[in-house]
């Protein structure tokens, strides 16, 4: 009996590419941005989650709100700089330097002649979760933490998946939940396993897109026990 392979079923992707932009965003309280959130892992203890990440659009100057128990990892992913003031300590921060501090500290920003800027911030509850951010830069195949990768944010440049996709800048690599029956959308299934198994397959072999380079922010998180950074 002859097949058509043409008809056969594609199998899902294990991972899926979101433009930030196309997320909800909720509006801060002070009016100072907005916030657009990729992906979050409720509890019971703590703030409400053990690790949360989501996208700043900073839109004017303002103070963070604080997050007593929980470590702050502050990616910049547009052009930038900004200026932070961390506990009365300024820092320029330019594009694609993780800064850490805690949800206790006193935080504002501020912005270059007022011009609206964008920014991944991980939130991880300590005690429940433990995680960091790092920007990998460079041409060709690119190599990427392999444990408790959670997602990837592309900063500058384009990324091009072994699938063939492409993810270009302001693009987020989630893991897919059609993939995996019954599992809520990047609702917080235990990181590295199941969803996160299947992202790290998805990035293997990924590559810079042309003859360029690719910025990217890897994000990870480790389950309890050790405290966050910050």
């Amino acid at each position: 009996m002859s097949t058509d392979a043409s008809r056969a079923p594609r199998p899902t992707p294990r991972a899926e590419v979101r433009a930030l932009s196309s997320l909800p965003a909720s509006p801060w309280r002070n009016g100072g941005g907005t916030t657009r959130q990729l992906a979050v892992a409720a509890a019971d203890a703590g703030p409400g989650f053990s690790w949360r990440l989501s996208q700043a659009e900073l839109i004017g100057d303002a103070e963070f709100s604080p997050f007593p128990g929980v470590g702050r990892v502050f990616t910049l992913l547009s052009a930038g700089p900004v200026r932070l003031a961390v506990d009365g300590e300024s820092r320029t921060v330019p594009r694609g330097e993780p800064q850490r501090f805690s949800g206790e500290t006193e935080v504002s920003v501020s912005l270059r002649a007022g011009t609206p800027e964008k920014a991944l911030n991980l939130m991880l509850a300590r005690g429940l979760a433990r995680g960091d951010v790092q920007v990998i830069r460079g041409s060709g195949r690119l190599v990427l933490p392999a444990d408790h990768l959670v997602a990837v944010v592309v900063i500058d440049g384009a990324l091009v998946l072994r699938d063939g996709r492409t993810v270009n800048a302001l693009e987020a690599i989630l893991p897919s939940p059609r993939a995996h029956s019954g599992t809520p959308s990047h609702g917080g299934p235990a990181p590295g396993g199941g969803l996160h198994d299947g992202l790290i397959q998805e990035l293997d072999s990924a590559r810079a897109g042309g003859a360029g380079s690719v910025t990217v922010a890897a994000v990870q998180v480790f389950p309890g026990g050790a405290e966050a950074i910050g």
